[in-house]
This record gives structure tokens, sequence and C-alpha cells, in this order.
């Protein structure tokens, strides 16, 4: 197996190499490396352990991310990666961080504490894939396994049980019997683990090509997860058929109460927003003229109109006509917004309106008034008919 590495990434595998340590590629990338997808970071672990690695690197800018338990960044003109030491895990009595860590010389020692055996695999130039827990196998056999005791992993850290699902959904694997099993059993220990963390699983989860199997498949355990509920499995089955875009995932789930379940879920602010907003304009009829394709992006703006109609033809409502009227005033440049009014704020100040509630008012009954198509959207038009 010959896995491409970036030369940055080389260059600090082979600069411990030649100080006398071992050092690999770990984990996901070397997962999405095998499975032919461009991994979005990676990792690095080594024998040398945290003051080694620092010596190493003198001649850069290096950072102390988490050095109790080993973790040294390494800067590279400006790009960041990295440089773990072989560990051996302690005690997990928070759920989430082990204790105390053992440094150890053994990559095996290293890999045998990791979540899955598609992602405890290690690689280098010299030892090629260091895979004893089996992950080559399970990734041909398209399976998400524990390492070792599943309940074990999962006590360590319950958000295991959220990652094992959104694998499954974003490569379509099938989780391994063992690990099924506790994944069921358990899945309500994550309602424990906070709720930030939940959110960044639970949305890669909603993305995945397979979202709508795992969210049928595993309804029960994902309310006991969020602690929320979702809906029956004919609106589960939908998903599928929605674009890759969150808000308007999150608004199918969540139909008429999606703000408050988004913010128990710690959504951030534009997320929600989106996400309201589709909701909201699919309580409208479907708009059948340009104006009232208008005002839906006035209230929402483009992205949320596409998720309301992406909404709408997972109930089967055919919105061809309408997304059309929708590309041609986007691609026209038709006034929809304060932002293209042709006027602004100081305009109307300079013409005498007062600073506050009312020079708001105001521009919106220019808006309204360019929308319904009552006056063109010039400056001269624009303050004759503010007079």
């Amino acid at each position: 197996m010959n896995i491409n590495i970036p030369e940055k990434v080389k260059k600090i595998t082979n600069e411990l190499t030649e100080a006398g340590f071992e050092a690999y590629i770990v984990g996901g990338c070397v997962r999405d490396a095998i499975l032919g997808v461009e991994p979005s970071d990676w990792d690095i672990c080594t024998s040398a352990k945290p003051a080694d690695i620092k010596k190493c690197f003198a001649a850069y800018k290096t950072v102390d991310t988490g050095i109790k338990h080993g973790t040294v960044t390494v800067i590279i003109d400006h790009e960041p990666f990295e440089v773990t030491t072989y560990r051996i895990d302690g005690p997990y009595t928070d759920g989430r961080h082990p204790d105390s860590v053992t440094f150890t010389s053994e990559i095996k020692d290293d890999l045998s504490r990791r979540d899955f055996t598609i992602n405890a695999m290690a690689y280098n130039r010299f030892a090629g894939l260091v895979d004893p827990f089996g992950g080559m196998a399970d990734l041909a056999n398209r399976a998400i396994k524990c390492v070792g005791e599943p309940k074990a992993r999962f006590d360590e850290d319950a958000l295991r049980i959220l990652r094992a699902l959104r694998f499954a959904s974003v490569l379509g694997f099938e989780i391994e019997k063992e690990t099924d099993m506790s994944v069921r059993k358990f899945s309500k220990l994550v309602q424990f683990v906070s709720k930030e963390r939940v959110n960044v699983e639970f949305s890669k989860l909603l993305l995945g090509d397979h979202a709508k199997r795992i969210l049928t498949d595993y309804r029960d355990e994902m309310m006991e997860a969020t602690g929320l509920e979702l809906p029956m499995e004919s609106m589960l089955g939908k998903m599928d058929t929605m674009p890759k875009d969150l808000p308007a995932r999150l608004a199918l789930l969540f139909p008429a109460n999606v703000m408050s379940c988004l913010k128990v879920l710690k959504y951030d602010n534009a997320t929600i927003r989106k996400a309201v907003a589709i909701d909201e304009l699919t309580a409208h009829p479907l708009p059948t003229d340009e104006t009232a394709v208008k005002r839906m992006l006035k209230k929402g703006g483009p992205e949320a109109v596409r998720g309301a109609f992406a909404v709408c033809e997972a109930f089967y409502v055919d919105t061809s006509e309408a997304t059309a009227m929708l590309d041609h005033i986007l691609e026209t440049g038709e006034c929809y917004s304060l932002e293209q009014l042709a006027v602004s704020g100081e305009d109307l100040m300079d013409a005498g309106v007062a600073e506050g509630p009312q020079l708001g008012a105001k521009l919106n009954e220019l808006l309204d008034a360019v929308i319904d198509g009552k006056v063109e959207n010039d400056v001269e038009s624009l303050m004759r008919f503010c007079k």
C-alpha cells in the first residue's frame, strides 16, 4: 500500500524519524486515504515525547495544544499539524477526557484506545499499514466496529455512539452486531455529552448520503441521544430527497418548533435564522408569480426560499415553475431587498425623513412599491414616489 502524503506531513514524519523516533499518520486520514477520499486533516502520532517533539521542531512555531495529553501543534508555513505521543488512556470519569494518560513506545497501545477499527490504523513508508484490529477488513466489509469491547468504548465517551451513527450515514456502512447492540442499549448516555459536541456529529449525520436509513432505523436511539422528539418514519424517509443544506434538513426534521429544538442543540444564530425562515416560508402557499417570489425573497433571502421549495418538493409539490421564477429574478438582479434599493437611508434623511423607526418604515414602503411594480428602482423615481 502506498498512501500519497502531503509534503509538509512527510517533512514532520521524516524529521521525527531522522531524530530516532517512530512517526505515523493515524486515524481518519488513513481511513479516508484508503477509501480514496481527500483527508480534511492529517494527524500524526509518534513515539517521541512532547518535549522531544518541540526539540525536533525548534526552528518552527509550536503550540502546546494539549501537551498534558501528548499533543503538540507544529506550524509549517502557517499550516497547523497536530503531533501526538503514543499514549494509553486512564479512566474517563467525565465521559470525554481521560483522567490521566501514560505515554508508551508502542503504536499498538495507542491504536487500542481509539473508537472504531476503521479509525485505528496507522501508516508510514517504512512499516506500511499498521492495522492490529482489522480495520482494513472492516473497510472492505463496510462495517463500523468498536475497537475491543463496545460498552467500554462508549463508557469512555458516549459521543462515540453518535459518531457510529454518523459514520454509517456518511459512509453508508452497517454497524457491526455487537457495536449495534451497544448503540441501541446505551444511546441515552449521549444526553450527558455537551450539546455543542452532539451538534457537530448530528449535523454531519444529517448531511450524509444515507441519513434517511440511519434516522429511520435508529429513530428511538436518536431521540434518546438528542433529547428531542423526531417526526415519524414517513417524514424521516423524505430526508434523502432534500439537498445537502443543513438548515433545510433541520426545518424538515423539526417542523413548527424548529427554533426551540435548535436552541436545545446549541446551533449558531445564523443556522437557526435560516431554518426558521425556511419553516415559516413553507407555511405560505407556493408563489404563482414573480411578485410573490420577491416577497418570499424579501422575507427570507435566496437560501431560505430554495430550502422552502426543497421541503415542498419532499412532499411531492411541483415547484419547477416557482424555481424558474426564482432563478430568473436572481439572474437578472431584480430588486427584492433593501440592499438592492437604489436609495439609502442617508438619501431619505437628506430629503427630510427623520432618523428612527419612520426611516426604516419608509425604506420598506419603497421596497414594497418596487416589488409590486408601482415604481422603478432608480433614484429619481423613488425620490419622486417618496414625496
